[in-house]
Order: structure tokens, then sequence, then C-alpha cells
């Protein structure tokens, strides 16, 4: 798999409208599947920064082997929710994982960006 970086930028004058809590399934090197769970006011930037392996220390040597997000209205709710997630065991993950598959609320514009990116 190719990776490139891209370099985003955002204004720090911005009030964002929506938060966002995601869950990234991982894979390392050994095949073992891990989750990890954030938190973002730009998941697009956000996204890609664990792609580019500049997102978080835990995600630089693991390959993103699929993700989802949530939205919320307010900071405290997506924050709330990211800690009731990292609580959870990884069967619990996987299962939220696939509920949001199945009922295709998955933001196809942002898979496209990234495919059309080489993050396919």
């Amino acid at each position: 798999m190719m990776m490139m970086t891209i370099m985003t930028t955002m204004t720090t004058t911005m009030t964002p409208s929506n938060y966002y809590t995601y869950i990234l399934k991982c894979g390392d090197k050994n095949k073992k599947i891990t989750y990890y769970t954030g938190f973002s006011i730009n998941i697009k930037r956000r996204i890609l920064q664990h792609y580019n392996k500049t997102g978080a220390k835990y995600t630089k040597d693991k390959e993103i082997l699929s993700w989802v997000y949530y939205i919320f209205n307010t900071r405290s709710e997506a924050l709330r929710e990211e800690k009731r997630i990292k609580k959870l065991s990884p069967t619990e993950k996987e299962e939220m994982m696939e509920e949001v598959f199945v009922n295709d609320e998955w933001d196809w514009n942002i898979i496209d960006e990234l495919d059309n990116r080489g993050f396919s």
C-alpha cells in the first residue's frame, strides 16, 4: 500500500459545528487486531493523520483496516462517548462498527477522498 502525506490546515478561529468520536480497527505486524478510539473536530483531517502515521503514537506502527465515526452536537457528548467506547471489549467495539456499516451511515465522500489519494 502506498502512503502519501497530505497537508491540511485548519483556522484556529473556526468554531466546529460538529464533534466526532471515532473508532479505528487496526492490525499490527503480528496480525493482531486492536481498536483505537479518539475524538476530533475535523474528522477528515484526523483520519488522514492516522493514515499518514502522524495521528497518534499508538497508530504509528499499525495498519488502519477500517474506521467509523459518530457525530455529536457538543464537545461534551463526543468526549463522553469516547470515554464509554474505550471501556468496551474488542468484541463490543467490533459490533459497534458493524452496526454503523450495516445501517449505511458511512460518509462515502470521505471514503472516496481517501481512495482517490491512494488510501484504498
